[in-house]
């Protein structure tokens, strides 16, 4: 099997040019306090040191070094330990009261099995050190940290020789002319036409939109209409379409989409279709 070291996912990959900090930048004070003691006093620690955390918090998300935020996490462990100092000094007993009670209440520490002890303790910080619990929800505030630390400059952007060209954005490519198949053309709506005018759907309604063109045309030479040349060549091939199908229409001579001598051999043999139908059924 692996040794332990390598059981981990989250593994750091370290070069030869990687600089490590020595023991001497890392070592410091630590807080030798149980969960049941930091529970009690995160809410008034949180408060106290707020300013500090957000610093070390805003230098670990800017630079993604921790090697960088050192001094700011010194700092944070410092002001941590300097408020658990005060605690003890002024109210060490209301402290410990409460910090039992929050282990004896069950393996989550939950807050609401202890909320006289918390309210003696509470009173004293704040007679004592004049502090403030904060309000439900204070952290999950939104709010602007103002740093006196200088902002990191951004990493320069990664160069790849063999890389492809960036797709166009749409003000990039050219605009179409009117009428090519794509942009802006002509919208004939086929299957509403279809349902409105049935077969004859193409020569009716290019006839009608090419009416109501030719309004739009004229609305926009009286106005002051920014692209006339757009209006006026879709009125004009909408013309040339209606009469391109009339004439069609009229040459092949369509009748429902077939002609007279198809129409008359369908119905010659629905009628004979008909005749063939037994009047009555044979009984088995």
């Amino acid at each position: 099997s692996k040794p332990a070291e390598f059981k981990s996912s989250h593994l750091a990959i370290l070069v030869r040019n990687t600089i490590l900090p020595t023991y001497e930048e890392l070592e410091v004070e630590e807080c030798n306090l149980s969960s049941p003691f930091l529970k009690a006093g995160a809410m008034f620690l949180g408060k106290h040191c707020e300013t500090i955390n957000n610093e070390f918090m805003l230098c670990k998300s800017e630079t993604k070094d921790p090697r960088q935020c050192l001094s700011a996490g010194k700092a944070v462990t410092a002001c941590s330990m300097d408020f658990f100092r005060k605690v003890k000094k002024n109210c060490a007993e209301e402290f410990t009261e409460y910090a039992k009670c929050l282990d004896m209440s069950g393996p989550q520490m939950t807050y609401e099995n202890c909320r006289n002890t918390q309210a003696v303790f509470d009173s004293c910080m704040f007679e004592k050190l004049g502090m403030v619990r904060p309000p439900y929800g204070y952290f999950s505030e939104v709010r602007v940290h103002d740093s006196s630390r200088p902002a990191p400059k951004p990493a320069p952007p990664l160069v790849f020789p063999d890389a492809l060209p960036d797709i166009p954005t749409p003000e990039e490519l050219p605009r179409p002319k009117a009428g090519s198949g794509c942009g802006k053309v002509p919208v004939t709506f086929t299957g509403l036409a279809r349902r409105l005018f049935g077969n004859h759907y193409k020569t009716r309604s290019y006839t009608i939109l090419a009416g109501l063109w030719g309004w739009s045309v004229t609305f926009c030479m009286l106005s002051t209409c920014e692209d006339k040349e757009f209006f006026v060549s879709n009125f004009l091939y909408l013309i040339i379409l209606s009469l391109h199908n009339c004439w069609n229409a009229k040459q092949q001579n369509i009748i429902c989409g077939k002609s007279k001598a198809e129409e008359a051999v369908t119905s010659s043999r629905l009628q004979e279709n008909v005749l063939m139908i037994p009047q009555s059924v044979p009984e088995v």
